[in-house]
């Protein structure tokens, strides 16, 4: 879809407008993030990273297979679990 000159000015007018001057009085405030459910479609981007780990920590996992794929499940797990409790705290 091409911008048109309207659609132009509607953006550069809602670009000016400072955060205190949004009306967010018809929008239900979240008070909890029970029931949250991460998208299903989400496909993560991968980023090579460099990190010197122990020598034990990196033969405990490779036992496990694949050193990144299992990396990232025991951090995605970390993620998940912290998420949680920082919306039962809400």
């Amino acid at each position: 879809m091409e911008m048109n000159k309207k659609m132009l000015e509607e953006l550069r007018v809602l670009a000016n407008i400072k955060d205190a001057d949004i009306d967010y009085s018809d929008i239900p405030e979240i008070t909890s993030l029970a029931g949250w459910e991460p998208n299903p479609f989400f496909k993560p981007v991968k980023a090579p990273i460099s990190a010197k780990l122990d020598k034990d920590v990196i033969a405990w996992l490779k036992i496990h297979g694949p050193v990144s794929k299992f990396l990232n499940q025991i951090c995605r797990e970390k993620m998940q679990e912290e998420r949680q409790e920082l919306a039962q705290a809400m």
